[in-house]
């Protein structure tokens, strides 16, 4: 670690050095760690633009080099800091997939301050496979109040399908799967029947109503597809969009996950 600047402050940080982080913030937009916080106080300074630019590939990975710059607060250097911590991210925007290396390096009274460089990390376009976010409810526009109900947790997937039996009469399809792969769950579909609500446990029973898959396509779309084997409803497919998610779960929409202040990219990706 490069550390320039005031003697007492450079003393104190090689004394007590920042971890160095292994990896970037991982997910379709890229958040680089780097350093701040901590006292001495030392700040991302806002009025200068990091800055990232294409520096070749080796090891069959692309490499990046993100600059950035640093303030002292001005109320100067206060008495002995714990070690200082990567305490702001900054977002480098979306990523093809592939692998990525990035080497950040930060600036102080224009001087190289801090310089670290990441293992390689593979990155995925974290809207095109299924995580978390396939929870929620889903729902086909054409065919509205007809609802699909999905719940994932890590590798099991229920699936709550609000619908109508080949007389007309409310039924649900319920179908549970714990081995997707590629986003496709798929299995066996069973209805319920019993008698009205009342008192005391349950009493009912569930019946085959035929095989069901749903699939995630990519970020708020998915495709489910259906065998009944009642044969007044056959076989038929769904394009779903998703309506709501539940609370606490990110969005896939990478719209809504900025990780920092953004960084001006000063040439077009290349390898």
């Amino acid at each position: 670690m490069t550390l320039l600047g005031a003697t007492l402050l450079g003393s104190v940080l090689q004394a007590q050095p920042a971890p160095v982080p292994a990896q970037p913030f991982s997910s379709d937009r890229i958040g680089l760690p780097v350093l701040g916080g901590g006292c001495p106080a030392i700040f991302l300074d806002t009025s200068q633009v990091p800055r990232i630019r294409h520096t070749g590939s080796s090891a069959g990975a692309r490499d990046y080099e993100l600059r950035y710059w640093l303030r002292r607060s001005p109320d100067g250097i206060c008495g002995v800091p714990p070690p200082m911590n990567y305490s702001y991210l900054v977002d480098i925007g979306s990523l093809p997939e592939g692998q990525y290396r990035f080497t950040v390096i930060g600036y102080l009274d224009g001087n190289e301050f801090n310089r670290y460089t990441t293992n390689v990390v593979s990155v995925r376009n974290v809207g095109n496979w299924a995580r978390a976010d396939i929870s929620g409810v889903w729902y086909a526009p054409e065919q509205s109040g007809r609802g699909v109900f999905v719940a994932r947790r890590f590798g099991f997937i229920g699936v709550w399908w609000s619908n109508h039996d080949a007389d007309g009469n409310p039924a649900w399809v319920i179908m549970s799967d714990n081995h997707g792969e590629g986003g496709r769950f798929e299995g066996e579909a069973i209805t319920t029947y019993g008698p009205p609500l009342a008192p005391g446990p349950a009493d009912i029973d569930s019946q085959r109503w035929g095989e069901l898959s749903f699939t995630y396509l990519r970020c708020g779309r998915a495709r489910m597809e259906w065998s009944a084997d009642d044969e007044a409803i056959g076989d038929g497919s769904l394009n779903l969009v998703q309506l709501l998610l539940p609370d606490g779960i990110e969005p896939c929409d990478i719209s809504s996950r900025v990780q920092g202040p953004p960084a001006i990219w000063e040439a077009p990706l290349a390898d």
